[in-house]
């Protein structure tokens, strides 16, 4: 599957093809930024966690990239914040046991205009259709 943003990312926990993975998703989370889904989508993440047959597949819509103001990440440049959110989000699908992760990538501000949302909405589009 190819999506709008060449950095795009997939990860699937189990190793599956990636139609497979997204095959069984029966309930699909989508997020702005990484770290929220957690919060927004907790009653899905946990009944798949707890229901054999269904599985939670995660969208997140953009890199994660903007730095906080205070605390130990402040001077963290924005490729190593985007690297970190990464990896953490993946973790939270190994340990969360879900189907897939897609990281689509797109800068905030590239959304904020039509063009990148309509990027977006063709690669969500396309992944709820798979």
């Amino acid at each position: 599957m190819r999506f709008s943003k060449a950095t795009a990312d997939v990860f699937i926990p189990d190793d599956s093809p990636l139609d497979e993975a997204l095959d069984r998703v029966t309930h699909l989370g989508i997020a702005a930024h990484p770290d929220d889904l957690e919060l927004m989508a907790l009653h899905g993440i946990l009944h798949c966690l707890e229901t054999p047959d269904d599985w939670f597949g995660a969208v997140i819509s953009t890199g994660g990239g903007g730095g906080p103001e205070a605390g130990r990440y402040r001077t963290e440049p924005e490729a190593r914040l985007k690297e970190i959110r990464r990896r953490e989000q993946n973790l939270a699908g190994l340990i969360g046991r879900y189907s897939v992760v897609i990281h689509l990538d797109f800068d905030s501000r590239e959304l904020l205009g039509g063009e990148g949302r309509a990027l977006l909405a063709a690669d969500i589009t396309r992944i709820a259709a798979a």
